[in-house]
């Protein structure tokens, strides 16, 4: 099933859990999750929605393509990834971002990227986008 997440907030006293409060369509739920060491939940919350997975899924082809990841490069690939998709190219670099560092904001994040590294981002990405599904 594909859940929207509506909020998001550290469980007190735990490093590791966060409670989200998510739509499964039918219903609204309450889960935990042990996410809070790779997400800030108020990123998640804002950021973290199915269809960004989706478009995730879709962008990652031309990321494991970038061998090095380069900023300039980069920032163009995925500029042109956001026209053929028509979707603004913010809805793909706040979930990416989150993807990649698990904050909602940031140092530049094609130059962020071009420091991780391809396959740190990939592997960042992929384990992202599974989170979303």
């Amino acid at each position: 099933r594909v859940a929207r997440v509506l909020a998001a907030e550290r469980v007190p006293k735990s490093n590791k859990l966060v409670k989200l409060q998510v739509d499964v369509g039918s219903e609204q739920r309450q889960l935990v999750a042990g996410i809070a060491e790779a997400y800030e939940p108020e990123a998640l919350a804002k950021r973290g929605k199915p269809a960004s997975g989706g478009l995730l899924t879709r962008l990652l082809p031309f990321i494991e393509a970038q061998d090095p990841i380069e900023a300039a490069p980069l920032e163009e690939g995925v500029n042109a990834f956001a026209a053929r998709e028509k979707v603004k190219v913010a809805e793909l670099i706040h979930p990416l971002r989150l993807a990649c560092t698990g904050m909602g904001a940031g140092p530049g994040l094609y130059a962020l990227m071009e420091v991780l590294g391809r396959d740190a981002c990939v592997r960042r990405i992929r384990a992202a986008v599974s989170k979303l599904k």
